[in-house]
């Protein structure tokens, strides 16, 4: 990575780049070297790039919903006996529902 901060190589994704792995070891100044190359010298996982908020309610919130009766039964039938814990999408995003007519 040195080369590459120094100019000395250019990593990219071009057709013409190289992609042999001694691509790393064997380069020439002003070599394109394909960015394949180096990805199994890093880490292939996100991170997410900044810190996150979170809410903390001071009560149980209350949402009205109106639909027909056959989906209501289902709903209620479903979150009597869920088949997995209920989750809202975060890693603390999970929720307790009660259903009241």
């Amino acid at each position: 990575m040195n080369a590459k901060r120094g100019g000395r190589v250019k990593v990219n994704e071009k057709a013409g780049a190289r992609k042999d792995a001694a691509a790393l070891n064997d380069f020439k100044v002003d070599d394109d070297i394909h960015l394949t190359v180096l990805r199994p010298h890093f880490p292939q996982y996100y991170s997410s790039p900044t810190q996150r908020g979170y809410v903390e309610p001071q009560g149980a919130y209350r949402v009205g919903i109106e639909t027909s009766p056959e989906l209501a039964a289902v709903l209620r039938a479903a979150l009597a006996d869920p088949a997995a814990p209920l989750y809202l999408g975060s890693n603390d995003g999970w929720v307790e529902i009660d259903w009241h007519e």
